[in-house]
């Protein structure tokens, strides 16, 4: 039996008290400002977000994870505080943005976390370039496939989705509104309650992005074309049970292909388990990111060993991060 999902306002404390702007940077990456949050120490861990997202959307997992690894979280080009790209194959250069970011921060090789679109742009780049890769862990990766006549309705339908977000009146209201909220949420997660008011005011405003509808298409194309056997790194597949938006089917299609993959399935998590579930969520990119290569196999014995550790987790940063450590409760 899975853990109970970690109560909404215990999983805000631990980002609320970092001083996020001593953590937050810009580099040139290819000629475009690329911005990230790098913070801790330990084996490196790029956490890559998904569609229409910001690095925003791992600030419940970072603080943990940062007590012993190092954690790079990447506004992908066009998303956040990152410049679009202008022009050619944007996935391709969504790719080569993270393995910049590397060569930027003079990082030999990295575990790759990708949740959702930001699964296959790290997949790509286990592919392309499998000697950066130290290993992949995707949490519900992309990979539905559509037709060109879905496509051309989702491209419809996000621009207005891009063009109504960035009337600042409505994610400020389906953030700070609680049934607005619950409905936004909804679809997304399998209990939207868990999305409180002050982490939605962090997520939501960020979704309107210049890189939305480029990169979407992109993701559909890599769909298509993505080749999850030719994958070489160890790889750890992590799926919400409840996810409405990937099925649990393609997890499952997923971690066979992949040569060397694990698959490990959450109850009570829809498709954002690093939301939804943050201590488990962080427990397994920590054991994964320190040994990639053994890890701990999927099934009954992980989970007992994930209750443990999140319980150690959830110790250890009570004991380090009491009240009296608040620092802005505003990501740069």
């Amino acid at each position: 039996m899975q853990p109970a999902p970690t109560p909404p306002d215990s999983a805000d404390h631990g980002w609320q008290t970092v001083d996020w702007s001593s953590h937050a940077h810009d580099a040139e990456v290819n000629g475009r400002r690329v911005h990230y949050v790098d913070i801790g120490t330990g084996p490196p861990v790029v956490l890559i977000h998904g569609q229409g997202a910001a690095w925003q959307w791992w600030l419940r997992v970072i603080p943990v994870l940062a007590k012993d690894t190092r954690i790079i979280a990447i506004d992908l080009a066009g998303f956040g505080e990152s410049e679009p790209v202008a022009s050619g194959d944007v996935f391709a250069e969504q790719v080569a943005t993270v393995v910049g970011l590397l060569d930027h921060l003079r990082i030999a090789a990295a575990t790759l976390v990708g949740h959702s679109m930001g699964g296959l742009v790290a997949q790509r780049a286990a592919c392309d370039h499998p000697d950066r890769v130290a290993g992949l862990l995707l949490i519900d990766s992309g990979g539905n496939t559509v037709g060109q006549a879905r496509l051309t309705a989702l491209q419809v339908g996000f621009r207005v989705f891009n063009l109504v977000f960035s009337i600042p009146a409505v994610p400020r209201s389906i953030a700070r509104y609680g049934p607005l909220r619950i409905a936004f949420f909804a679809l997304a997660t399998a209990h939207p309650r868990c999305v409180t008011r002050q982490l939605a005011q962090e997520l939501v405003p960020r979704m309107a992005s210049p890189g939305f509808i480029a990169t979407m298409v992109a993701g559909f194309q890599a769909v298509n074309q993505a080749t999850p056997q030719a994958v070489p790194s160890p790889a750890l597949v992590v799926w919400g049970r409840q996810d409405r938006i990937v099925p649990l089917s393609v997890g499952q299609r997923l971690a066979a292909e992949i040569p060397d993959a694990r698959l490990v399935v959450l109850d009570r998590v829809g498709h954002c388990a690093m939301i939804e579930q943050p201590i488990e969520t962080a427990a397994l990119i920590a054991s994964f990111s320190h040994d990639p290569v053994n890890g701990r196999p999927a099934g009954e014995p992980l989970q007992l060993d994930l209750d443990e550790q999140g319980r150690r987790v959830t110790n250890r940063f009570a004991d380090r991060n009491g009240p009296s450590r608040l620092g802005r409760q505003n990501p740069a």
